[in-house]
């Protein structure tokens, strides 16, 4: 951690306001992110607390050394504020008041390069999230920030992590909101609308569905350094439409003959995340009538033929190759191959082309690169 960063969150040191008169005789203290959850490596760096007229609250913070052998241990920065309102309709208006700070990520330190949806459904009686990149461009080391407000009844509670994509990815901060979501007392869903007024039951949102991927397309594809020696990324692409985000990025791999026995010489990586699991399934059933197409392909399509083992990735697959002229030829065969696949809410297509033999683009290849995606979509 910077100098300067420690001292903008550590002076004065472990700052704590007068004792808050506790809502409803709940501690905001015992429903925040813990010390043990922060990390035995995270240093608190935040510890203030305080009471006003609608709320008592607990603002807590954590950071690891970047720099030092315990950086790849968790999140660089953790932090969780909470409210506990005097009645709902405190609770609901502390909700829109901090979750309209999204896009500014108020805790953050550093700045980013651009943001991303961040899917919380069925967490809390009502959330909001977003999260950002640091620089979504680069190729290999991605920064991410993500940040939750949710309100449980009169309880509303913001985390904030920042970190690698490797130690702060969505899914460790939707860990986190379970864990908190445990903590929340009944009284807490029970409460009045305004004070004074009888106690008014809210239902809390269903549980959050441990299979739906939330984290960015790009998060997801395959990468530069996952493709082989000498590919390099020749394009990327983005974009949403109604039922979710979708990423592309196209590596070629570049040198003399020898290179179609390195792999294939070009790799595509497709991933959409979608916002439900029918949305996913109508985008697989698209992108899997386009096989016989072999929309990516830039060389001819010639015979076709099956591509073995490709229904055996994900719930449901379809697979296919073809050669780039009639399979029969004398000399050289250079094939493509295309395999489609879903993993509950997400679509996946790897498009390969290269010389047909063990040591170029084979069936396999699609197969194991094709896995590499599915794997990061189960966790």
């Amino acid at each position: 951690m910077s100098a300067v960063l420690a001292a903008t969150l550590i002076s004065p040191p472990l700052a704590r306001l007068s004792a808050p008169a506790r809502a409803d005789s709940i501690n905001p203290r015992d429903l925040a992110v813990t010390d043990d959850e922060a990390g035995k490596q995270a240093t608190k760096a935040m510890d203030q607390e305080g009471s006003d007229a609608r709320s008592s609250w607990v603002h807590l913070q954590w950071e690891r050394n970047q720099e030092g052998p315990d950086a790849l241990t968790g999140p660089w920065t953790v932090h969780s504020s909470v409210w506990v309102a005097q009645d709902l309709s405190s609770a609901k208006a502390i909700f829109k008041e901090q979750a309209a700070k999204n896009k500014d990520f108020p805790e953050a330190y550093y700045g980013r390069g651009g943001t991303f949806p961040l899917p919380l459904t069925g967490v809390g009686t009502e959330s909001a999230g977003l999260s950002g990149c640091l620089d979504c461009n680069v190729k290999d080391l991605i920064h991410l920030h993500h940040r939750a407000v949710v309100r449980w009844g009169v309880v509303v509670e913001v985390l904030y992590l920042y970190g690698l994509d490797t130690v702060a990815p969505a899914d460790l901060l939707l860990w986190y909101l379970v864990q908190l979501g445990n903590r929340i007392p009944e009284e807490a869903l029970t409460a009045p609308e305004v004070v004074g007024q009888a106690p008014t039951t809210e239902k809390p949102a269903a549980p959050a569905d441990p299979r739906l991927v939330t984290a960015d397309p790009k998060e997801i594809t395959l990468r530069v350094e996952e493709v082989g020696k000498r590919a390099e990324l020749a394009a990327k692409k983005n974009g949403k439409d109604a039922r979710g985000n979708w990423y592309e990025a196209r590596f070629e791999r570049t040198g003399n003959g020898s290179r179609f026995y390195e792999g294939p010489v070009t790799i595509y990586s497709y991933v959409f995340v979608a916002k439900d699991v029918d949305s996913a399934k109508q985008v697989f059933q698209e992108q899997a009538k386009l096989n016989d197409k072999f929309p990516e392909a830039k060389e001819r399509i010639g015979g076709k033929f099956e591509l073995k083992g490709g229904d055996g990735v994900g719930d449901e697959s379809q697979g296919l190759s073809a050669c780039d002229r009639a399979c029969n030829a004398d000399g050289d065969i250079y094939v493509h191959k295309r395999l489609v696949f879903r993993q509950y809410n997400a679509v996946s297509v790897v498009y390969l082309y290269g010389l047909s033999a063990p040591e170029g683009n084979t069936d396999d290849a699609a197969i194991n690169f094709s896995q590499i995606v599915n794997k990061r979509l189960t966790g």
